[in-house]
């Protein structure tokens, strides 16, 4: 579809022709769906982070003063993307608090953890690990907040979450 085409049907969504936005949907889907499966890489995240993107294309059309895209193509692209990053990064975040609220809750007699025993395995860390130990895994505090509080580059917080890791990972062998 050419540039011009595809700004005739962004005109024609802003005047409110739903059948516009569909034809734009079927023509890039399946281009964005591989953009976003080359970062994903697993089906159901690369059709969110698809369905984000034309819905942050959709706010676009709808709110943009601009009268058209200058390069359409690389707009969806771009955008799929940096949506498909964004599913990506949200999974792993969501996997690593998961797995430590499981590490956290589930009964000793199972072999496993308790909260009882995590927290007492988190008063041997020493500070800022205790902090952002008990910020991160009890609280669910984002990295950037948890910088912030205690002072540290993004990065160091990271590090130290990986080796707060480790180190639950040898208590409970």
């Amino acid at each position: 579809m050419t540039k011009d085409k595809v700004n005739d049907l962004i005109q024609d969504v802003r005047a409110g022709n739903r059948s516009a936005f569909g034809k734009l949907y079927n023509e890039y889907y399946p281009k964005m769906f591989y953009v976003a499966m080359g970062v994903t890489h697993n089906r159901e995240d690369a059709c969110d982070a698809v369905q984000q993107a034309f819905i942050k294309f959709w706010k676009y059309v709808i709110e943009s003063d601009r009268p058209y895209l200058d390069y359409p193509n690389a707009y969806l692209y771009t955008v799929t993307r940096r949506c498909a990053f964004d599913v990506v990064q949200k999974n792993m975040e969501f996997k690593s608090v998961g797995s430590m609220e499981t590490l956290a809750t589930v009964d000793a007699d199972d072999g496993d953890m308790s909260q009882t025993d995590f927290k007492l395995a988190v008063e041997k860390f020493k500070e800022p690990e205790k902090t952002i130990a008990e910020q991160f895994f009890l609280f669910d505090m984002k990295i950037k907040e948890i910088a912030d509080k205690v002072g540290e580059p993004v990065g160091t917080v990271k590090w130290r979450i990986s080796e707060i890791r480790k180190n639950l990972q040898n208590i409970l062998k």
